[in-house]
């Protein structure tokens, strides 16, 4: 008699995700280590997919519109499948989903392995790539008439215990006296031969940088894979500037700036700008070196290396010389994430509400795709209900009130219920602003630790603004009920219509620190009969009318404020807690405008 074949509720979960995108010292390594994670979970559910199963997460829908699509690649899949398949030996499924998740991140090791020859270490290689994947899967056995959302929570529960089970491989040096450690993951050794670095350096390997294997496959993605744009840090920071470099009065300028670059068109590859246009890079003094090295044609001495890149350096002084018009150099890096998803994961009783909810994720990473490029910025990785990407400061603001618009809109789909009770989705948002020479890592922890911060009041937008110069570091965290993307737009409004200076928001910060010691040094707590919020509101006004530019009276001063004040309210504390809110916003919006936009010559970046 032939046995009946069994249903069960399977999980997959592929790691390391955070380690693994993290270590990035370019935005293309960032964008490789979320693109190969989004890719190698692909392959599971594709797997999953073809082994007489039913998808739930992802959408079975996505994985046939990425493998259609041939514009750019994003990562759109998170680190985690879910499916309910039919077999009774769950166990060889997920060795099977294991194995072809296996063979498709050893075929791109072995693509970049191929290109690098005899200039890394074969043995360490092999064990690096060998040792870099977590694979874990966990199955329930799902009788008829069993309850999915029931079933769907011990799965969880068994994943979640899995991963507490390590494995620890023993370390295998090369050398005996210690290897040198990877300068982008310091847990793994360096796999380059020092000796070998001049046949490395047409990748964009600096004599510098030692490498670990997974490191390399990452920096060498532009060399295994399809050539697709993507923009760096530079090129999205550069791209107020752009639109400057078309017009008839800055011709001659970029004449004679190229005719400095064509005279070593012997040393440098100069057909990408002849077919593309000018190379961002080629516009800011400290990207000139690495511009150089990434497009010579031909192996020079140091010395004539320095000299050309002098050259360039001077040449773009005269440039800046005749234009007076620097770009800018800060960018802003944001991340987004859903807030208690898990929690309306749980309201989802059947199979088809849970896939449904797929879907919606899946129109949504599709949406968010669009809204960044729109916004002229460069998505690196939309998963479920994470985002993240960097985008001009000029646009940012924009980017982000789409992104909340279409993210509430999608998940009330997923979730219809929530409209009935008013309780939407919600989204926090993270944003770091920092100057382009940032390391890449820092940049992305700073978003990451503002993500956190929205996160912990949720449905809230927290930016941190790191200067270069140094000094305090600008942060600002609101609700998004509060709209603060609305109030940023006209501080900056007020600011650029020259209403009033950049002083007057500084001075609004030391009449908070005025109140706040004043209210520390009172032991009677209702000193101001609570009545401090309308005395606070009355103490913005009088500065204003005595900080406002000339030719403003004061009618327009109090009709432009009276709307960002009504914020000021409730008893003393949390009154003061609103006045310096104000005040770190304005600072904020100010700054943001100076830094964000194309500045004078004598400006420094």
């Amino acid at each position: 008699m032939e046995q009946l074949t069994k249903r069960y509720i399977i999980q997959c979960t592929i790691g390391p995700v955070q380690q693994f995108i993290a270590q990035a010292r370019k935005t293309r390594d960032l964008w490789f280590g979320s693109y190969l994670l989004s890719e190698l979970a692909r392959e599971a559910a594709l797997t999953l997919h073809n082994l007489n199963s039913e998808l739930i997460f992802p959408a079975a829908a996505q994985l046939e519109d990425d493998v259609q699509s041939t514009a750019t690649k994003v990562g759109h899949i998170s680190n985690k499948v879910v499916a309910v398949i039919h077999t009774n030996d769950p166990r060889e499924v997920a060795l099977t989903v294991r194995k072809a998740v296996n063979d498709k991140w050893r075929n791109y090791a072995h693509q970049v392995r191929e290109k690098l020859d005899d200039s890394v270490h074969e043995e360490m290689w092999q064990r690096q790539v060998k040792d870099l994947l977590e694979f874990y899967a966990v199955w329930t056995a799902y009788p008829e008439g069993a309850d999915y959302s029931v079933l769907r929570k011990r799965t969880e529960e068994l994943m979640a215990a899995r991963k507490t089970l390590r494995d620890f491989r023993a370390n295998e040096p090369i050398r005996i006296f210690g290897d040198e450690l990877s300068t982008l993951d310091s847990r793994r050794e360096s796999v380059l031969h020092q000796e070998k670095y001049a046949q490395v350096a047409r990748y964009g390997i600096k004599s510098n940088e030692t490498l670990d294997a997974i490191s390399l496959v990452k920096r060498m993605s532009r060399y295994v894979m399809q050539e697709r744009e993507f923009k760096s840090v530079c090129d999205v920071a550069f791209e107020p500037y752009q639109p400057l470099l078309s017009t008839p009065k800055w011709k001659d300028a970029l004449h004679e700036y190229g005719t400095v670059l064509n005279q070593w068109s012997n040393e440098l590859d100069l057909s990408m700008m002849k077919r593309k246009g000018w190379d961002s890079h080629l516009f800011y003094d400290n990207r000139i070196a690495e511009w150089v090295d990434e497009n010579l044609t031909k192996q020079v001495a140091a010395s004539q290396k320095e000299h050309i890149t002098a050259s360039i350096r001077q040449g773009l002084e005269q440039f800046y010389t005749r234009v007076k018009l620097r770009p800018p150099s800060y960018y802003a890096f944001l991340m987004c994430d859903g807030d208690r998803i898990g929690r309306r994961l749980s309201s989802l009783r059947t199979i088809e509400e849970h896939q449904h909810f797929s879907e919606s994720l899946s129109h949504f990473a599709k949406q968010v795709e669009h809204i960044v490029r729109k916004h002229q910025g460069q998505l690196v990785y939309s998963g479920g209900d994470d985002v993240m990407a960097y985008l001009p400061m000029t646009s940012c603001l924009e980017a982000v009130a789409d992104l909340q618009q279409v993210f509430q809109h999608t998940l009330a789909q997923a979730f219809p219920q929530s409209l009935d009770t008013g309780d939407l989705p919600t989204s926090s948002v993270g944003i770091a602003i920092v100057h382009m020479i940032e390391p890449l890592g820092e940049a992305r922890r700073l978003a990451l630790a503002a993500e956190k911060q929205s996160k912990q009041n949720r449905n809230a937008l927290t930016i941190h603004f790191q200067k270069r110069s140094g000094g305090d570091q600008l942060q600002f965290t609101d609700s998004f009920v509060h709209n603060p993307i609305a109030g940023l737009k006209k501080m900056q409004d007020l600011y650029e219509q020259g209403m009033f200076s950049a002083r007057f928001a500084y001075e609004l910060r030391s009449l908070y620190l005025e109140y706040e010691a004043m209210l520390a040094q009172s032991r009677d707590q209702s000193i101001y009969g609570g009545q401090l919020d309308l005395l606070l509101r009355q103490e913005v006004l009088r500065l204003a009318r005595k900080k406002r530019a000339p030719g403003w009276d004061t009618e327009q001063v109090e009709s432009a404020l009276e709307p960002l004040l009504a914020r000021i309210q409730g008893e003393n504390k949390e009154a003061l807690e609103q006045l310096r809110q104000f005040a770190e916003q304005y600072i904020m919006a100010i700054t943001w405008m100076k830094e964000g936009s194309v500045v004078e010559e004598d400006v420094a970046y």
